[in-house]
């Protein structure tokens, strides 16, 4: 009997340690701090140096340039329409 107790207490204190240990990992896992931040350390800073008047004539000439697409789309559209 006095076997079975003494026996009975070591697993009790091994289990002990054992959710000691489990509980300090799982600690020491939720305390690290991981970066998942998707960065590339290497890319160079660009910097927009254009003005805001070159900033202006770049928006009206693509302006123009959607006005004469949309031009040649509606002609091809009448061409297409008239066959």
């Amino acid at each position: 009997m006095r076997r079975i107790a003494w026996r009975s207490k070591l697993c009790s204190r091994q289990m002990s340690q054992c959710r000691s240990s489990v509980a300090t990992r799982a600690q020491d896992i939720e305390d690290a701090v991981y970066d998942l931040e998707a960065v590339n350390p290497n890319k160079q800073a660009e910097d927009d140096t254009r003005t805001p008047a070159e900033l202006l004539d770049i928006i009206e000439q693509k302006g123009r340039e959607v006005a004469a697409a949309v031009v040649a789309m509606l002609a091809g559209k009448r061409v297409r329409n008239r066959k």
